[in-house]
């Protein structure tokens, strides 16, 4: 083979080598795309339900007693995916709302025993403590939250909640912690 040959021959090899692996890259990055995880939006009736808790209350900042409390329930636009609001964390395959942290939010007010949080029944995690809740009741309906496994409800000061604690806790049968602190102090 001639030295012309040669040169061509590998000026040949090279491009193939060069189309071959672009197309194992495109095929990987393609592969790679269909396999990542995809985020959900958070579920319009979920929003609602949320949207609809926020409007219960007033933000007063005597309703928390943590010096460093802020109203979490402000970054609560109906415009954007709920999944992004301060407090609320979302699965991230579904969709669903699974853990509401509105500790030391400065929510004050009357949690009513028909509430729209007790719609959110894929909720794993609900942390209400440090908020004025005006001597409310634990509602029958958490019982409807079957798959939390945290919940807490401790307050401070004359905003606890009231004493009684219905017998539908007990059908959490997933719950791995409950704080009740200053609850059944009222």
């Amino acid at each position: 083979m001639t030295m012309m040959g040669l040169l061509h021959s590998v000026a040949l090899s090279t491009q193939f080598l060069l189309i071959f692996s672009s197309s194992l890259f495109t095929n990987c990055l393609t592969l790679n795309d269909s396999t990542t995880t995809h985020h959900h939006e958070c579920h319009q009736h979920e929003s609602n339900a949320l949207l609809s808790f926020k409007q219960s209350f007033f933000i007063s900042k005597s309703a928390s007693y943590n010096t460093f409390s802020y109203p979490k329930t402000v970054s609560w636009i109906p415009t954007t995916d709920c999944c992004s609001w301060d407090g609320i964390e979302c699965d991230e395959l579904t969709g669903h709302v699974i853990s509401i942290d509105l500790s030391s939010s400065q929510l004050y007010g009357s949690m009513d025993a028909n509430s729209t949080l007790f719609s959110l029944v894929h909720l794993q995690s609900l942390d209400l403590s440090d908020n004025g809740f005006n001597h409310s009741q634990i509602s029958a309906r958490i019982g409807h939250l079957s798959q939390l496994r945290h919940l807490n409800l401790s307050q401070f000061g004359e905003t606890t909640l009231s004493a009684e604690v219905p017998t539908q806790i007990s059908h959490l049968s997933n719950l791995l912690s409950l704080d009740l602190r200053s609850y059944i102090e009222a």
